[in-house]
C-alpha cells in the first residue's frame, strides 16, 4: 500500500514530536512543562534564590528567627548587616544595608587627603551650619572674622650670602575667642533605628595668606566613630537573638 506524501509528512512530524520534547508556556514560574508525542512532563522549578532586603536591624531579627532560617550566621559592617539563612550553601541571604548620614559623609570627605578642607567665611558657615548642623553656640564665634595681612620686603647681601623675599605676617580680630578645635555629634548612619549620635573631633586652622579657615577631623576620629556605631549594632543583636543570655546564632564583624 502507498503512502500519500501528506500522510508521510504527518508520520514524520508525529516521529519528530515524540523524539524531541517541545516545552510550554502555561505561565507558572513554578514548573516547566514539556510535551513529547502524547505525553505531558512537569518539571518542579527551585525558587530562585532568595536576595531580600529589609528596613532596619528589627526586621532582620525577625528574618533571624523565622522559619526562613535553617542554620543561621550574620556579618555586620560598616556596609550594612547581612542574615545567610542557610550557612551550609550560604546562598539564601537577608540583608540591612547601610549609609552614612548627611553630616557624617562630610566628615569622611574632609577626612580624605584630595578633600578641600579650608573655606572662606561664608562657605565655613555654611559647613558649619547646614552640612553639619552645627549648634548656633558652635556657629556663633565664626560670624564675625576680621582679618589683617601685612607684607614685608626683606633683602639681604653678604659674603655668601644672597636672600630676597617676603615675609607675610597677619592675625584675625577675635581669634582668640575662636576654638582650636571643634567636637562633632552626628549620626553615623541615615538608616531606620541607626540614627544615635556619636562623637568626632575637628581641628580648626587659619589659613592667613588667603583668608580661609579649615576643619579637619583629627586623626583616627572617624575610625573610632564607625567602629563604636558597629559595636553597638553588634550588641543589640547578641541581646535580640541571645537565648537565656547564651549566644546561639555566630555573629561576626565582616562580610560573608
Amino acid at each position: 500500500m502507498q503512502m500519500s506524501e501528506q500522510a508521510l509528512e504527518l508520520l514524520l512530524e508525529t516521529a519528530r514530536a515524540a523524539a524531541h520534547p517541545e516545552q510550554v508556556v502555561t505561565g507558572d514560574p513554578r514548573k516547566l512543562t514539556f510535551i513529547k508525542g502524547a505525553k505531558i512532563t512537569e518539571v518542579a522549578m527551585p525558587p530562585p534564590v532568595r536576595k531580600a532586603e529589609v528596613n532596619s536591624l528589627e526586621d532582620l531579627m525577625l528574618a533571624t528567627r523565622s522559619d526562613m532560617a535553617t542554620k543561621p550566621t550574620i556579618w555586620h559592617s560598616s556596609a550594612g548587616v547581612v542574615l545567610v539563612l542557610n550557612d551550609t550553601d550560604r546562598r539564601d541571604r537577608v540583608s540591612f544595608t547601610l549609609g552614612f548620614s548627611g553630616p557624617f559623609a562630610t566628615l569622611v570627605q574632609l577626612a580624605s587627603p584630595d578633600a578641600t578642607k579650608y573655606f572662606d567665611q561664608r562657605q565655613f558657615l555654611r559647613l558649619l551650619r547646614i552640612d553639619l548642623g552645627a549648634p548656633e553656640p558652635v556657629v556663633a564665634p565664626f560670624r564675625r572674622l576680621d582679618w589683617h595681612t601685612e607684607k614685608s620686603a626683606v633683602g639681604e647681601i653678604g659674603p655668601g650670602r644672597d636672600r630676597l623675599g617676603t615675609d607675610i605676617q597677619g592675625n584675625v580680630a577675635g581669634a582668640g575667642d575662636l576654638p582650636t578645635d571643634i567636637l562633632f555629634h552626628v549620626p553615623i548612619y541615615s538608616d531606620l533605628g541607626e540614627r544615635g549620635v556619636w562623637p568626632v573631633r575637628c581641628e580648626v586652622e587659619l589659613d592667613l595668606r588667603n583668608e580661609k579657615v579649615g576643619l579637619i577631623p583629627q586623626t583616627g576620629e572617624i575610625e573610632t566613630a564607625i567602629d563604636a556605631a558597629q559595636g553597638s549594632i553588634h550588641d543589640r543583636l547578641v541581646s535580640g537573638l541571645s537565648v537565656e543570655g547564651e549566644e546561639e546564632i555566630p555573629i561576626y564583624y565582616g562580610c560573608p
